[in-house]
Order: C-alpha cells, then sequence, then structure tokens
C-alpha cells in the first residue's frame, strides 16, 4: 500500500535507468539483481536499491497474480464513497481493510472509489456493512457488485498462460503449503526462496521445486503493476457506462480498446464499470467522447478521474471473462 502521507513527485523524471529496470521487470518479475544490472550497467547492490526506491514510493509493484478461485473468492464489487471532510482521510482509513485492494481518490459526484474482493455475497455485505460503512467520514457507501468481467488486464501487459505440453496445476491439489506460498507471492513477486521456505514451512529444495512449479504452469504469475499517476501527463478514470438492450456488442468492443484496462458488468445504476488509462486528458476526452458514446447501445456515460491511488490493486490472473453471479 501506498503510505497516504508520502505524496511522490509525477515521474516523468522517472529516468532513464529506473524506466529500464521497470522494462525488464515487466518482462520477467523475478528476475535476478545480477542479470538487471548486467542490462543496466550497474552492481546488483544499486538496482536492489533503485528498485526498493520505486517500490516504497509507490510507483511500481511487483506481484504474484493469481485466479480468485484458487484463493476461494467468488464476490467482487466496487464501492463509491462519499466521504464526510477529508477525502484522503477516508481513503487511508478504507485503505486498511484486508478486502479492499484498489483505493482511488477521484473527481465527480463520488469522493473515493474502492474494490472489494470477497469469498462470497454474505462476507461482501459484512465487509462493506461493519468495515467500510462504519469509518467516522464515510457518509455514502454505493455498492456495485461485479456480475461478469469481460477485460481485467489491469495495469500489465496481457501473456498467454501455461505453454503448450505444460503441466496445468490442479487447483483441487493443491495443499496448505502451496496456499501458503501463493499468498506470499502474492504480497511480494520477488520474494527470495528463503522466504518462502519460511512461509511454507517446506524445507528449501521443496518450497522453490514447489514456486517454480506454480510459475511454469502458470497458476501464479509474476507481474508488474505501475502506478499511472507517476507520469505527469498520464490520466487514469473509472468510467461507468448505461446501456440500452443487450450488452453484449458493447463488451465485445470494450476488448478491442486498448486504453481499457478493465471492463465489467455490474449491478446498480451503470451496466458496465470501465478502468481506462489514456496519455493526457485531451486523449480521455477523445476516447469517452469519441468511441465510448459511439457504441451502439451506449445511452450515457459519467467519468470519476483519479487523483490519487492510495492502495495498488493486486492483479487477477484468470479473472476475465468470470462470471461472478450468485
Amino acid at each position: 500500500m501506498i503510505d497516504p502521507n508520502h505524496r511522490v513527485a509525477p515521474a516523468d523524471a522517472l529516468g532513464e535507468v529506473d524506466r529500464r529496470i521497470v522494462d525488464l521487470l515487466k518482462q520477467d518479475g523475478r528476475m535476478s539483481y545480477s542479470d538487471m544490472a548486467a542490462a543496466v550497467g550497474l552492481s546488483g547492490d544499486a538496482v536492489r536499491e533503485r528498485l526498493k526506491r520505486l517500490e516504497s514510493q509507490g510507483m511500481v509493484s511487483v506481484i504474484g497474480s493469481v485466479s480468485p478461485m484458487v484463493l476461494g473468492y467468488t464476490s467482487f464489487a466496487l464501492v463509491a464513497l462519499t466521504a464526510r471532510g477529508s477525502a484522503r482521510k477516508a481513503a487511508a482509513a478504507v485503505a486498511e481493510v484486508p478486502a479492499v485492494d484498489l483505493v482511488a481518490c477521484v473527481t465527480g459526484r463520488y469522493d473515493v472509489l474502492v474494490q472489494v474482493v470477497c469469498r462470497d455475497d454474505h462476507d461482501l455485505l459484512t465487509v462493506i456493512d461493519e468495515s467500510i460503512r462504519s469509518i467516522p467520514n464515510v457518509e455514502v457507501a454505493e455498492v456495485f457488485p461485479f456480475l461478469t468481467v469481460d477485460k481485467y488486464s489491469a495495469g500489465f501487459d496481457t501473456r498467454p498462460g501455461p505453454r503448450e505440453g505444460r503441466t496445468v496445476v490442479d487447483v483441487g491439489q493443491l495443499d496448505a503449503q502451496d496456499h501458503s506460498l501463493v499468498k506470499a507471492l502474492q504480497a511480494d513477486g520477488r520474494a527470495t526462496f528463503r522466504t518462502l521456505e519460511a512461509a511454507s514451512g517446506l524445507p528449501y529444495s521443496s518450497a522453490r521445486r514447489r514456486v517454480l512449479h506454480l510459475i511454469e504452469s502458470g497458476l501464479v504469475r509474476i507481474v508488474t503493476v505501475e502506478n499511472p499517476l507517476t507520469i505527469r501527463s498520464r490520466v487514469q478514470a473509472a468510467v461507468g457506462l448505461k446501456v440500452q438492450g443487450s450488452t453484449a456488442t458493447v463488451r465485445q468492443a470494450l476488448n478491442g480498446l486498448p486504453e481499457v484496462e478493465v471492463a465489467v458488468t455490474t449491478a446498480g445504476s451503470f451496466d458496465l464499470m470501465l478502468e481506462v488509462v489514456c496519455r493526457d486528458k485531451p486523449d480521455l476526452e477523445r476516447l469517452i467522447d469519441q468511441q465510448l458514446r459511439a457504441l451502439p447501445g451506449v445511452v450515457a456515460t459519467e467519468t470519476w478521474q483519479y487523483l490519487d491511488l492510495v492502495k495498488l490493486p493486486y492483479t487477477w490472473a484468470g479473472l476475465e471473462h468470470l462470471s461472478l453471479g450468485s
């Protein structure tokens, strides 16, 4: 989570070397420091310190992305909050809720947008009712449960799953140690094998073998999430769409728009909720006015520009095209 008291200067200033390190991590999130050092012309210790700085400033996060079904999550929702008083204080408080994996301060009729990931709808109600609505300066919480997830790239380059011929892990065969490894990788995709040994209670060789199998099979993907708001001109926003008639044609069209990183069908006052990332504000205006509003069936849009990302999201490999309705 990004420290809400630590403000990062927008980083078109992300230096050339830092940019090369981030690009290398996007190719292989567990690339060794020595290999990165050789590629950028620094020592391994220097690369380690640069990456530590990028992570501490909330510019980048390397995590293990896992299908939510592996971890037993079936209920997702976007929660739009109106704050009484400081939006940042409300955002910081809600970011402490374990079920919350995205918190953004935004423009528009809402002050904060939150993504909630729960095991089932009963758990979702409990989290919203007891953990979010109970926050003192949260005045209104409007909930948009996800019915289907039609697109979910969420800040990283989509890559193919397991290669042909690879053995796919049977989720039903994962034991407690496997789940401990998955949880540790979810928190830190670059966790050392010694750390993973301690997390799982397995001998070093067994922990290493299991981790490599989880990654090689495609069940866990090590991905590098870059905070788009650390680039001065970049604009990130949520967009709600109201659709007349079937949403099928609109949902299909959204897959062809690279600016749309997330597209979900929701219950509530919007039929579809999107997360988009654009080069700048004119590019966002073009996307909404010339592309989204031009889609057959779209009758209204509403946009909430992200002003600050207080908590970066996990990415959930395998979430795309998942029906979440109960």
